[in-house]
């Protein structure tokens, strides 16, 4: 029979492999596409906490705002007195003054890119804020550290720029 639209037996084995032959090669395309739309930083801060019996935990906090009652920062580690650490990236996305502001108690300690921008040991929670601080426009590194005693400890953390007021680093 002849049918208008008919194709014959070969060029639908054609077809097919031409089909088996390309699909891996758009799932590899696609997949490059993907990596592609990764961050180069995810978001959140890497902590570390110590406590006073060495017991050393790791985990990603999304933003440095805690209010620690008596049970502690973590059921992993015992009460008591705490010495935590935070890494992070931070993106400004504007050449400008910035400045960080803390609310806390113990010895608080904020660096960007190496540099001290805070530096305060206080015995009840307070805001300590820093000098302003020229920044650059792309990602910048965070260390910040607190030594204090985590049965009823505060920590809050929060910037301002050139083109917004005080909100928290997330």
């Amino acid at each position: 029979k002849n049918r208008p639209y008919s194709t014959d037996r070969r060029t639908r084995c054609t077809r097919w492999i031409f089909l088996l032959i390309m699909l891996p090669a758009l799932l590899v395309a696609a997949q490059d596409a993907d990596e592609d739309q990764q961050p180069l930083y995810r978001s959140g801060w890497i902590g570390v906490y110590r406590d006073d019996h060495d017991t050393t935990i790791r985990r990603v906090d999304d933003a440095i705002s805690f209010q620690w009652q008596k049970g502690g920062v973590d059921e992993r580690l015992v009460p008591g007195p705490l010495r935590a650490e935070w890494q992070g990236a931070l993106l400004t996305r504007t050449r400008g003054d910035y400045q960080v502001a803390a609310f806390a108690a113990g010895k608080l300690r904020f660096a960007l890119n190496g540099e001290t921008w805070m530096d305060a040991d206080v015995e009840t929670p307070q805001w300590t804020v820093s000098q302003p601080h020229e920044l650059s426009f792309g990602w910048h590194k965070i260390h910040l550290s607190l030594d204090a005693d985590a049965s009823n400890a505060q920590l809050k953390l929060f910037w301002r720029g050139p083109n917004f007021q005080w909100e928290p680093i997330n």
